[in-house]
C-alpha cells in the first residue's frame, strides 16, 4: 500500500459521520420464520465528511488533495477529532500482552495501575486499525487491562503499542467532490465519502 496523506488542516470537517460496516446475512426459513445469522469476519469503517465554505487558500489546498489522491487510487490518515484525549496524560505506554489470534477482546499491559483506561465508545489503534471500545475498560493493579473492541482484532504479534491519545487509520475515498466558487471569490462547503482500507 502506498503511504498515506494528511487531509488539508484547514477548514476543520464541520461534521463526520461514522458507519460501522459489518459483513452479517441473515435468512429466515419462508415456512417456520425461523432465522439464521451468518457473521463472517469482515469489518470496517465508512466515513462521510462535511466541510464549510472556505477561502481561497484552503480552498485550493482541498482541491490539490483530491489531486493528489487521483481519486481512489491515493489513501489518508483519518483521526476522530472531535474526541481526542489531552487530558488524562499518565496512563501509561500500553501495548498488546502477547500475540493475538482472533477475537473482540485483547490483552494489553503497561497501563496506569487500577485506572479507568478506556471509555466505552472512545476510538483507539492498534495493528495499524482504528478501532472502537464497546465496553468501559479498566486496568488491574499490574497496569493489565482486556479491551473489548470494534472491528475485531486478527493475527496480531504481542508488543504491539496502543494508541489512545491521537488514533487514526487509512482510508480511501469512495466519493469525490465539486468544487464551486461563489461570487464573493469563497469555496463553497462540500461532502465526501471514503471506506477504510484494509489490507490482505
Amino acid at each position: 500500500m502506498e503511504s498515506p496523506i494528511e487531509l488539508p488542516s484547514s477548514p476543520g470537517a464541520r461534521e463526520i459521520t461514522w458507519v460501522h460496516e459489518s459483513t452479517v446475512a441473515r435468512s429466515s426459513s419462508p415456512f417456520s420464520l425461523a432465522e439464521q445469522v451468518y457473521a463472517w469476519p469482515g469489518q470496517r469503517y465508512r466515513i462521510v465528511i462535511k466541510l464549510p465554505s472556505m477561502t481561497i487558500e484552503d480552498g485550493r489546498a482541498w482541491q490539490a488533495f483530491f489531486a493528489d489522491i487521483n481519486g481512489a487510487e491515493g489513501c489518508f490518515w483519518v483521526r476522530d477529532s472531535a474526541f481526542l484525549r489531552t487530558d488524562e496524560l499518565g496512563l501509561g505506554v500500553p501495548e498488546l500482552d502477547g500475540p493475538h489470534v482472533s477475537g473482540a477482546t485483547v490483552k494489553t499491559k503497561g497501563w496506569a495501575l487500577d485506572r479507568q483506561v478506556l471509555r466505552k465508545g472512545q476510538k483507539f489503534e492498534v495493528g495499524g486499525r482504528l478501532r472502537t471500545a464497546t465496553a468501559d475498560c479498566y486496568s488491574d493493579p499490574d497496569g493489565k487491562a482486556q479491551i473489548k473492541c470494534w472491528p475485531h482484532c486478527r493475527s496480531l504479534a504481542g508488543g504491539q503499542p496502543i494508541e489512545w491519545q491521537a488514533p487514526k487509520g487509512v482510508f480511501r475515498a469512495s466519493s469525490v467532490p465539486e468544487f464551486t466558487w461563489d461570487r464573493n471569490r469563497l469555496q463553497a462547503g462540500f461532502q465526501f465519502s471514503a471506506d477504510e482500507v484494509i489490507l490482505p
